[in-house]
């Protein structure tokens, strides 16, 4: 990491990643060229057809990381989709937004702190890190020791970071039509857009991030296996959340933990999802592998700036849809296709049955009794070639709260796919169907 001033001009910005798209678009062509003349006298090895996406993705996701914002969020979304819109090799270049970009300039650091307290951090703590422990879209996290001795990770957003974000959101469509230049499958991502549009600027709130985070840490206070940071108030503002520092490993390190650990684990995290999400009815909507912390037998949770609420009915209306799945009820399944508008009243039976399969395909590992892998090489082309369809068949525009949930259920099953865990995921619906009352 190292210091880097961001920039907060709209136009500024614009033409930054306009640039950038441009030298990578022409990475691309002169590699691709590169590859048909090398075609015509041999036989290139499989994987090479991805080497032009990759250096295309190298002059992107240094772009990203100095713009921060929204265009650096956008790269975290497509970084842990894995192969679902890019080759893993592509996608796995974007990990590094997750955890290790530029930081801002000391002088910007300690203006923020003059802001928010009035004084410096040498001041305010006894001791106080300048180089950030992580550098993320809308701040930076520095370890420090409070006067009494206990340590605490200091999240600082960067300056002007609401206006930055802001332009960025205005410009979204703009930027993802530039982006397709590039990323051939970016046509089929309008489903992260439209998250990233709604989650971003909720994210720039600290205040409503130290209440987020309380409310977890009172839902999940007797849990020994999920672990939420206190915050200490006294030291948060809007734009500084003072928090009781962690320590665990980055997600990537636990590709190498025993497997009956990571079968563990992805228990562990499906058992937090689906409880938040049914119990508490409030979850954590940001699934990004930079979010969280890992040792053997515990997951620590680290950043709220991305949570969802629902209301009992739809969380109701969600498990009665699963039912309707696992015993191939069509009847049920249009009813509640059409109260989540992934159909119209009128749909057809052949239409019905059209999503049905789709759906089911998506669903099957998860409706079916004992321990399960997530399977298939890519199980989660089936929700995108469904979501499509609806795009193109029905023109609907289907209830924004399913899809923020499927995309957070999405980031849970990508964590057990790339752990190749098994998971018990049948024991949770059923319970919680029982407790709504679903027979």
């Amino acid at each position: 990491m190292k210091e880097d001033k961001i920039s907060n001009s709209k136009t500024g910005r614009l033409f930054k990643i306009g640039k950038t798209l441009v030298k990578a678009t022409g990475a691309y062509a002169l590699e691709k060229g590169k590859q048909k003349a090398q075609e015509l006298t041999s036989k290139i090895e499989d994987g090479q057809e991805y080497v032009a996406q990759i250096k295309a993705a190298k002059e992107l996701i240094s772009t990203m990381g100095h713009l921060k914002g929204g265009m650096m969020k956008l790269g975290q979304m497509i970084s842990i989709t894995d192969d679902l819109m890019l080759p893993k090799e592509v996608t796995d270049l974007f990990k590094v937004l997750q955890k290790d970009t530029s930081y801002m300039p000391k002088e910007d650091l300690i203006k923020q702190f003059q802001d928010s307290f009035q004084t410096s951090p040498d001041e305010l703590f006894l001791e106080f890190e300048y180089k950030p422990i992580a550098a993320a879209s809308i701040g930076q996290v520095h370890k420090a020791k409070l006067k009494s001795g206990e340590y605490v990770a200091v999240k600082v957003q960067y300056p002007n970071i609401e206006s930055i974000v802001e332009k960025d959101l205005e410009q979204m469509d703009t930027i993802k039509k530039m982006l397709e230049k590039v990323i051939p499958n970016m046509e089929a991502s309008d489903h992260i857009i439209d998250e990233l549009k709604r989650s971003l600027l909720e994210e720039c709130d600290y205040i409503q991030e130290a209440k987020n985070i309380k409310s977890f840490h009172k839902n999940f206070k007797d849990s020994n296996e999920i672990l939420i940071p206190k915050v200490f108030e006294e030291l948060s503002t809007k734009t500084i959340l003072t928090m009781e520092f962690m320590e665990g490993d980055h997600f990537e390190e636990t590709l190498d933990y025993p497997q009956e650990v990571r079968d563990n684990l992805a228990q562990t995290f499906y058992d937090f999802h689906f409880t938040a999400l049914c119990e508490y009815r409030h979850i954590h909507a940001d699934p990004q592998h930079g979010n969280y912390l890992f040792t053997h037998d515990k997951i620590i949770v680290l950043d709220f700036g991305a949570t969802k609420e629902f209301t009992k009915d739809f969380i109701t209306r969600y498990l009665s849809f699963s039912k309707s799945i696992s015993t191939h009820d069509l009847t049920k399944f249009k009813k509640h296709m059409c109260e989540f508008n992934f159909l119209k009243d009128d749909a057809t039976d052949e239409r019905v049955e059209e999503y049905f399969e789709l759906i089911h395909e998506f669903y099957a590992p998860f409706i079916v009794e004992g321990k399960q892998k997530v399977q298939g090489e890519n199980p989660f082309q089936s929700l995108f070639n469904f979501l499509n369809a609806i795009k193109f068949k029905d023109k609907t525009v289907p209830d924004e709260n399913f899809i923020l949930l499927d995309r957070a259920n999405i980031g849970v099953y990508m964590k057990a796919r790339k752990w190749n865990a098994s998971v018990d995921w049948l024991s949770m619906i059923n319970k919680y169907q029982k407790m709504y009352g679903i027979e």
